[in-house]
């Protein structure tokens, strides 16, 4: 059953980056929404490990500390901004992201986790970079030899949307 755990917990970690990066980028609402219902499922079968097994294993290095003192930070900012409704998701995120730190550490520290991860990762950018590219190599054409994000009509170095690339001419 610890084995079980340790493997779900995985796959959620795993889950949580490719949904965080690949698919939406989690800058929607229910795209945050999603990843944080991936935390909170860590989160249980974390708690459902450290419940059945009988001595559990927590590791402590000293890079914990300084992520345990930026989310107590994180929350002391929180208390203090001006703007609680952006402070809260910042400071959601924060914590988020320290809680998935403490059981990445804690839970797969084993060295086939390791490259499981770290394969995952590097095929993971290798797609997104792909991605780009053919988006790139896609673009309308806009001179004889180059390809750009922004028309030729605008001046150079200019944006012409709040979402459009920036390239010389």
């Amino acid at each position: 059953m610890d084995k079980l755990c340790e493997r779900s917990i995985l796959g959620l970690v795993l889950g949580f980056w490719f949904l965080r990066r690949w698919r939406f980028g989690a800058v929607d609402a229910w795209a945050f929404l999603v990843v944080q219902a991936l935390t909170i499922g860590v989160m249980l079968v974390w708690a459902l490990r450290l419940w059945i097994n009988p001595k559990p294993k927590t590791a402590l290095p000293p890079v914990c500390w300084v992520v345990l003192a930026f989310a107590i930070y994180a929350v002391a900012r929180y208390f203090m901004a001006d703007i609680e409704y952006v402070a809260r998701q910042e400071m959601i995120q924060v914590l988020m992201y320290a809680f998935l730190f403490f059981a990445i550490v804690n839970n797969l520290y084993r060295q086939e986790y390791a490259q499981v991860i770290s394969f995952t990762l590097i095929f993971l950018a290798m797609g997104i970079a792909a991605y780009a590219v053919f988006h790139f190599s896609h673009a309308r054409r806009t001179s004889g030899i180059t390809r750009h994000f922004i028309p030729a009509a605008a001046p150079a170095l200019t944006f012409r949307r709040t979402t459009s690339f920036v390239c010389w001419q």
